[in-house]
């Protein structure tokens, strides 16, 4: 019997890290279409955080191989 909690994770994880005139944007997809993005950041740093953030609470309660990695400069 499938569980909705886990079957239906996502195939497809990318980030993006895009510079702009106003800062640093980071961009999530997944499945290929845009599910997150940042406001522009000053630091590539802070814009990475915020993805990370945003991928972590993704990833509660997910098992460990349905998680979507962190992304790493």
């Amino acid at each position: 019997m499938p569980n909705k909690i886990y079957d239906d994770g996502p195939r497809y994880a990318k980030v993006t890290i895009n510079q702009t005139d106003k800062g640093y944007v980071a961009s999530l997809f997944l499945d290929k279409k845009l599910y997150h993005s940042t406001a522009p950041m000053l630091a590539k740093n802070n814009a990475i955080m915020l993805v990370n953030r945003k991928i972590e609470r993704l990833n509660i309660g997910k098992r460990k191989i349905d998680r979507i990695p962190f992304y790493k400069e």
